[in-house]
């Protein structure tokens, strides 16, 4: 995951450094002294300009989330596959469930190659699948790239691209990037009343590989996203040299009418390592009926199906659609920051939606651990540098090519606490909470006290409490694996990249045997 970025999105620039000239200036006459006034204070630098161009104010509206989800319900019956629907805004507020007749209560969660362990094989509610992809699809997705679920399969699985024909080649470019945006974040932000509220929203099962979620645009803007459950299997498709007819991709494709990605923007536009991603196998002529022609909400609404009420997430106080929140608003959670929080134009922030940064540049807060903390300016200056490089540096990922990257930058100290937090107009929303977890990894892993942290850790008590035995095992397998008994005791400095390294299937990355 970590290398994506790095090798296609940064590019390292040189240092420079400023001199300054001290003139002298001679005395002469007889005996007299002659002195000048001290030259006046260069004027202060101008704040930079701006660098991009913000994403327009767009928003899904109710009757757009009621045409969604009537047109996603019509192909989904005309397929004979009942479905659970959603629909979220850009900045992960679920907008409507909505469930078809006939459907079973849950999916399954693929058991993989067996070797795996978590939540292999467990059942969860179709409910949750859904806005799982529907979040899937709005947060990997800006103004200059639409990523859909089945592209992210394409990305984070252990040989890229995914096939048995690739065996041998390394991971993913976002290689454990589902493992983000999860109910525990302490990022992410919760729904708690009937409306929606501040982002990015947590999803229910991180960031999806299923096919069946996409995202939505309105004039070019990327306002949301639509996810489908229907067939019973929650997983991804191992193979991507071929083309698959999938229900709840199409049921996807039917919902997102009117609402589709630009053709430009879609992953199947866009080369990783000269491989061309994918977006959907099957579009809309493929589909068994015309969306254009579906039956308006009111109409299905009671006879296909209805809307759900979704514990955590939706209907807490009544069902009812939702319209979609305009991002880069106070209300969305992520906004412009304001010239008394940063002088460049281009930067965004966090916001509590009363117009106070979440995470504004603060000092280290480990003063008991470490010598020197990272003091506030420290914290600011390593932000506003991070910004200008990224807006020096060229995107992989976006179009039309030549474009800016965009993405979030995190800082924390040694606890892992948050010192500060910035991103740009239009980074993808999910580099918000995956940047956080990059600066925690390396962190982590460099402190002197991680080995002890690990080697420690319990169970909660709602699985049975007592030593997690599946974790701190995992200490002495690592210290065996590098041969290196003090590994994880703050000798060694971990970068994101080599804890990717490590986290992988295989190492080196992608050699097997």
């Amino acid at each position: 995951m970590n290398k994506f970025w790095k090798r296609y999105l940064f590019k390292p620039y040189g240092t420079f450094c400023l001199s300054a000239c001290v003139a002298l200036s001679a005395c002469g006459g007889s005996g007299g002294s002659q002195t000048t006034a001290p030259p006046a204070p260069p004027p202060a630098a101008p704040p930079p300009s701006a660098k991009y161009v913000q994403p327009a104010a767009e928003n899904l509206s109710i009757s757009d989330v009621q045409n969604i989800i009537a047109q996603a319900a019509e192909e989904a019956s005309a397929r004979n596959m009942p479905a659970v629907i959603a629909v979220t805004d850009r900045v992960g507020n679920v907008l409507g469930v909505f469930r078809m007749n006939g459907l079973g209560v849950s999916t399954k969660i693929r058991s993989g190659n067996g070797t795996n362990t978590g939540l292999q094989g467990v059942d969860v509610p179709h409910e949750l699948a859904a806005i799982a992809k529907a979040i899937t699809g709005a947060y990997l997705s800006s103004s200059g790239n639409a990523f859909s679920t089945r592209t992210a399969s394409v990305i984070l699985q252990q040989h890229f691209p995914p096939s048995s024909y690739t065996v041998g080649l390394e991971s993913g470019p976002l290689f454990g990037v589902q493992f983000s945006q999860l109910p525990c974040s302490d990022l992410s932000r919760r729904y708690l009343s009937g409306t929606n509220t501040l982002g990015p929203q947590r999803s229910p099962l991180g960031l999806s590989a299923d096919p069946g979620g996409l995202p939505l645009y309105k004039n070019g803007v990327v306002v949301g996203g639509i996810g489908i459950s229907a067939d019973g299997d929650y997983g991804f498709d191992s193979e991507s040299t071929n083309i698959d007819t999938d229900d709840e991709e199409l049921i996807a494709v039917a919902g997102a009418f009117g609402f589709a990605a630009p053709i430009s923007i879609r992953a199947d536009r866009i080369n990783i390592d000269g491989t061309s991603l994918r977006y959907i196998d099957k579009d809309e002529s493929d589909l068994s009926v015309n969306p254009a022609n579906a039956r308006s909400f009111s109409v299905i609404n009671g006879t296909l199906g209805s809307l759900v009420a979704v514990n955590g997430y939706f209907g807490a106080t009544g069902l009812a659609i939702q319209a979609g929140l305009v991002y880069k608003t106070e209300l969305s959670g992520i906004r412009p920051s304001t010239t008394a929080e940063y002088l460049n134009p281009d930067i965004f922030v966090l916001t509590d939606g009363a117009g106070v940064n979440r995470y504004p540049p603060i000092a280290g807060t480990d003063l008991a651990s470490v010598n020197a903390p990272l003091t506030q300016q420290e914290v600011r200056t390593i932000l506003e540098e991070a910004f200008l490089v990224m807006t020096r540096s060229r995107s992989q990922i976006r179009r039309p090519l030549n474009s800016r990257a965009q993405v979030s930058i995190s800082i924390v100290d040694t606890y892992g606490a948050i010192l500060g937090i910035v991103r740009s107009p239009d980074a993808p929303i999910f580099g918000t909470d995956v940047s956080l977890q990059k600066a925690r990894t390396a962190a982590f892993f460099s402190n002197p006290v991680a080995g002890t942290q690990l080697s420690n850790v319990t169970r909660s008590i709602n699985f049975g409490g007592g030593a997690n035995t599946q974790i701190i095992n995992r200490v002495s397998l690592l210290r065996s694996f590098l041969k290196d008994p003090n590994a994880l005791t703050g000798k060694v400095a971990f970068s994101d990249r080599a804890g990717g390294n490590l986290s992988r299937p295989y190492f080196p990355d992608g050699e097997v045997g």
